[in-house]
């Protein structure tokens, strides 16, 4: 069947189609070729950035809340005790926490103390050289707020907090209590600022090593939202921070705090995020999140979103010895890596059609006129078996297509003489007469 099928087909599909058939193949072996060195190369190269990307981010929360241990120290430094009551130690107290809101102004601007009595001192950092006094010296009193300029200023008076508050009902007072050590409360919203902040506390004794009461610090985070916010990973791709709980502490894709339906502002769920690629991302770590000793950190892993797309991420984790974990994620679709590539594919695929085109179009050149003169020479075979010894072969070439035409002449030359008699072939002088009376006619 095969060599009858060969048979059937035409000499000029049988010299082309395997030339354009060869074109084609090298083509899409190039493109191949160059598809998959091209995409594990840049997956390589997107792994080194998206590592890179993360411990950036890492870095910068190491950077952020690092202060917030020295600003505590110099509160209230370690093996200093309390006095009984603040108003005893009034002076020592608020000069400590000037210089103290001086080391890392920023994020570190507001020390505070609390005292199993129910007292409170909190310093707040307005400028280099004013401050806000935030003070209570009974329990049942509101606390007064002063202002003053200096380490040794005048107070000012300016008012007095309408609710009441007390220090020894706060989460950095009971976690600074029971905590040994420093230690860090849960991401929270600061209503005067509508700001995540962090706040790091540490337990304070007293003269009879026994507890006394607890300073602490605020850490606002909105200047690591921002730079989160500002990390180009891709056209495509996300950054985030989130707490182990899922709360999203910093992201480049969505807000980390909403507003909900009754009015008031809450934290921002990463499950619950609007953003897919954040969501999808979330969902995918949650279950190595909740792995607190996985120390294979950081990582680089890859998963398919809900819409199929092929995502590349990164995920590590930020720990210190006060108890901070948080985890850090980057991702980025593969599509956002992989567009060169597969526009360099396009690319080869266009010039390789255009090469076999004008391959094809050389070749078609080439095998008419290679093919023209086989046709004349099947004609001329195909006359002189119907008896017509005079038709010209007319073919002058040196190749093995001239040689077979001057074969074709001496076999004319040959039938239309006798062997024996070395005269003109009756045959062919009958059929040479018979059509001149027929041209004649």
């Amino acid at each position: 069947m095969p060599t009858r099928l060969l048979q059937s087909i035409s000499l000029r599909l049988v010299l082309i189609v395997p030339y354009v058939l060869l074109l084609v193949g090298l083509a899409v072996a190039l493109g191949v070729l160059s598809y998959s060195a091209g995409s594990r190369a840049l997956s390589t190269v997107s792994g080194q950035l998206l590592l890179e990307t993360v411990g950036r981010i890492t870095q910068a929360v190491d950077r952020h809340v690092v202060g917030s241990s020295a600003v505590l120290e110099s509160a209230f430094p370690e093996g200093m005790p309390a006095p009984p009551t603040i108003e005893q130690d009034f002076h020592d107290i608020r000069n400590r926490f000037w210089v103290a809101t001086s080391i890392h102004t920023d994020p570190n601007d507001y020390v505070y103390y609390g005292n199993e009595a129910g007292q409170g001192l909190g310093l707040y950092r307005r400028s280099s050289e004013e401050v806000e006094l935030r003070m209570k010296l009974r329990a049942d009193e509101h606390r007064a707020i002063y202002r003053y300029q200096g380490v040794d200023g005048h107070l000012e008076f300016v008012r007095r907090e309408t609710t009441l508050f007390d220090p020894r009902t706060r989460p950095w007072y009971a976690n600074g209590k029971t905590t040994d050590g420093h230690t860090w409360t849960s991401v929270y919203i600061d209503f005067g600022t509508l700001q995540l902040v962090a706040t790091r506390a540490r337990r304070v004794l007293g003269p009879d090593n026994e507890f006394a009461g607890v300073v602490a610090t605020d850490v606002a985070l909105k200047a690591l939202n921002d730079f989160v916010g500002r990390l180009k990973v891709s056209p495509n791709g996300i950054a985030f921070i989130v707490e182990p709980d899922g709360n999203l502490i910093a992201s480049s894709a969505s807000a980390n705090v909403v507003v909900l339906p009754d009015g008031s502002y809450g934290r921002l769920q990463a499950a619950e995020s609007d953003h897919p690629l954040l969501k999808a991302s979330y969902l995918t770590v949650r279950d190595r999140i909740a792995v607190v000793s996985d120390e294979k950190l950081p990582r680089v892993f890859e998963f398919v979103d809900p819409e199929g797309n092929q995502i590349h991420a990164a995920i590590d984790r930020v720990r210190d010895a006060a108890g901070l974990d948080w985890v850090t994620v980057v991702a980025m679709p593969a599509s956002d890596f992989l567009g060169d590539v597969i526009e360099n594919v396009r690319r080869t695929v266009v010039l390789a059609t255009i090469a076999v085109m004008v391959a094809v179009a050389i070749g078609l050149g080439i095998l008419s006129w290679v093919s023209r003169d086989l046709r004349s020479l099947a004609a001329v075979a195909s006359r002189i078996g119907d008896g017509d010894l005079e038709t010209p072969v007319g073919i002058v070439r040196r190749d093995e297509i001239g040689e077979l035409a001057r074969s074709f002449e001496r076999m004319q030359d040959r039938l239309r003489t006798d062997r024996l008699t070395g005269l003109a072939n009756r045959e062919a002088l009958l059929q040479q007469l018979q059509r001149r009376i027929e041209h004649a006619r």
